[in-house]
C-alpha cells in the first residue's frame, strides 16, 4: 500500500515537473509588468471581444495602439461599449505636419468620437535613415493642447511615472534599444480566446494592445539594418524607461 502510494506520488511530481518545463519552454514561466496582447488582423467585434475578456481579469491600464478613425456603425457597438466599461484607457492619437516656426503640429489624426478613452498619447516614432531614433520628445503641442508620447501617456495614467518625466517639456526622453523585445510579456489574440493564458500575466498588469510580427508597423532598430521592431514594441519600451523604478 505504501510503495503504491510512493508511485503515485512520483508520478504526480513528474507531471508537474512537465508542466513547469512547457510553462518556462512557452516563456511564461516569469511575468513582467507589462504584457502586449497581437491584435493581428482582428475585426473592430473581435476586438471588443478581446478587450472584455482582458478587462474581466483586472488589469492595470489597458493602453490601445490602433486607430478607429472610421465609423463602422453597428460593428462598432461592443468595442465602443467595451472601452466605456473600463475607464483606465488611453489610445493613441497621431501628429501631422509639424510646424517648425512655432514647433506646433498642425492637425491630429484620432479614433471615432464614440471611442472614449480615459486619455491619450501620440504614436509618432521618429526615424533617421529609415533607422529608430532612441529619442522622443516628452511633450508636443497641437491646437494649444499639450500631447505626451503614448508610452509616457500609459505611465502618467498609473501614478508611478519617473519623477524626471513627471513635469514633461520639450526634453527629449531616451529610452534603451537593446531592451525592445525582452521586459514584456507576449500573449497572441487566439490565446487570450481559447484562454490558454496565465491570469497572473493580464492581473495587475499594464496591457498593450497592438500589431506585433512582421506584417506591418515595423521598424529598423540598429544601424545594420539587421533587426526590427513593432510600434508597440517601442511604445513599450518608452513606457518601461517612463515608469519609477520600485524602491
Amino acid at each position: 500500500m505504501v510503495k503504491r502510494f510512493h508511485i503515485i506520488l512520483i508520478s504526480l511530481l513528474l507531471i508537474i515537473a512537465g508542466y513547469l518545463v512547457i510553462e518556462i519552454s512557452r516563456g511564461r514561466g516569469q511575468t513582467y509588468p507589462i504584457t502586449i496582447v497581437d491584435i493581428d488582423s482582428a475585426s473592430r467585434p473581435e476586438i471588443g471581444k478581446l478587450l472584455r475578456i482582458v478587462a474581466a481579469t483586472r488589469p492595470e491600464i489597458i493602453g490601445m495602439d490602433f486607430f478607429l478613425v472610421q465609423d463602422s456603425l453597428h460593428r462598432d457597438t461592443l468595442l465602443a461599449r467595451a472601452i466605456s466599461e473600463f475607464k483606465h484607457t488611453v489610445q493613441v492619437v497621431a501628429l501631422h505636419r509639424f510646424n517648425a516656426e512655432f514647433y506646433i503640429w498642425d492637425s491630429l489624426e484620432v479614433s471615432h468620437p464614440k471611442f472614449r478613452p480615459g486619455g491619450v498619447g501620440f504614436a509618432n516614432i521618429f526615424l533617421k535613415d529609415s533607422v529608430l531614433v532612441n529619442a522622443v520628445p516628452m511633450q508636443q503641442i497641437w491646437n494649444d493642447s499639450i500631447i505626451p508620447p503614448f508610452g509616457l501617456a500609459v505611465a502618467k495614467k498609473t501614478g508611478r511615472v519617473s519623477a524626471k518625466y513627471a513635469e514633461g517639456g520639450f526634453e527629449d526622453m531616451e529610452f534603451p534599444v537593446d531592451r525592445i523585445g525582452n521586459n514584456y510579456n507576449r500573449l497572441s489574440i487566439a490565446q487570450i480566446f481559447s484562454g490558454d493564458f496565465r491570469k497572473v500575466d493580464l492581473e495587475g498588469k499594464i496591457v498593450l494592445l497592438g500589431y506585433l510580427g512582421p506584417k506591418e508597423d515595423t521598424y529598423y532598430i540598429d544601424e545594420k539594418r539587421s533587426r526590427r521592431a513593432s510600434g508597440v514594441e517601442i511604445h513599450a519600451a518608452i513606457l518601461e524607461e517612463a515608469l519609477a523604478t520600485p524602491q
